[in-house]
């Protein structure tokens, strides 16, 4: 948890040293959002000191930050990634803090995830998204969010101790959101090799759902959305269809690519059926 709380770091003062105020009022954002940035980029170098804390006070050396690469262009490019990029740390901070079985790193932990959330919510709503996309949390493995961090990390250094984690090969969405449910959406795992049969398994809140894909052509491929999918939603190919029964607590290993996150619209405030079948489900 420490490698994304040092990458989330750098990529705020990489932003704020590359963009002024001016450019956010510029871009159509307020003095209190900027303030509220500077409030989050403190707060980042905080949970990096309270994590490198706790592991010193239990005898651990921490990792130092990697060397890392961001791809925003302007101000916009930024929020919209803020976004992302804070809701992968909620959802990593959700899955982690209860497998660390150390009483000061779990209190940490639990505290940091409270303010990671607090920082989606701010930035979701300036990159114009629904706030509470969905009303339940989503959680990420430390390998799934391995996956997701690995483009931005160009080398780490080699006094590093070496975690056990492994990404998994990419996966892109083609198309951009948000999404409706029931939605028949485009992904390509670039220069991989699709299996000649795989599902395309969507997790979004606590529902995870398996799909057969459609329209596989090389390394493309086509596959629709639920209808209970909502707010920031992660895709994965797998090669486990996680609706048979016991199927989802293998879910992680049967993963091929990904995975990737789409934003998915919010369910209708009439809604009343929260794990409701897919079209084309396997």
């Amino acid at each position: 948890m420490l490698l994304i709380k040092q990458l989330s770091l750098a990529f705020y003062n990489a932003a704020l040293s590359q963009f002024s105020e001016k450019d956010f009022l510029a871009a159509g954002f307020s003095r209190d959002y900027f303030s509220s940035l500077l409030d989050i980029q403190f707060d980042k170098r905080f949970h990096v000191i309270a994590i490198e804390d706790g592991l010193q006070d239990i005898g651990a050396t921490p990792n130092k930050p990697c060397t890392y690469k961001f791809s925003f262009h302007n101000v916009k490019d930024f929020v919209s990634q803020a976004s992302v990029l804070d809701g992968i740390s909620t959802s990593a901070f959700q899955d982690g803090a209860p497998l660390l079985h150390i009483a000061e790193l779990i209190a940490n932990s639990q505290a940091i995830l409270t303010d990671d959330a607090m920082a989606q919510a701010i930035q979701r709503q300036a990159a114009g998204v629904t706030i509470l996309g969905n009303p339940r949390g989503q959680v990420l493995s430390p390998n799934e969010t391995t996956t997701l961090l690995a483009p931005f990390i160009i080398s780490c250094p080699s006094s590093n101790m070496p975690l056990p984690l492994v990404a998994s090969p990419r996966l892109t969405v083609t198309q951009k959101g948000p999404f409706k449910q029931n939605q028949l959406i485009s992904f390509s795992v670039g220069n991989g090799t699709l299996p000649s049969s795989f599902f395309v398994m969507y997790i979004s809140g606590d529902n995870t759902k398996s799909v057969f894909p459609t329209n596989v052509r090389n390394n493309t491929f086509k596959a629709p959305t639920g209808s209970n999918m909502a707010g920031q939603t992660y895709v994965f190919v797998s090669s486990i269809n996680t609706n048979a029964a016991g199927a989802f607590e293998q879910s992680e290993a049967g993963i091929l690519f990904g995975p990737t996150v789409i934003e998915m619209l919010p369910l209708s405030r009439n809604a009343t059926v929260f794990d409701s079948g897919f079209p084309n489900t396997p």
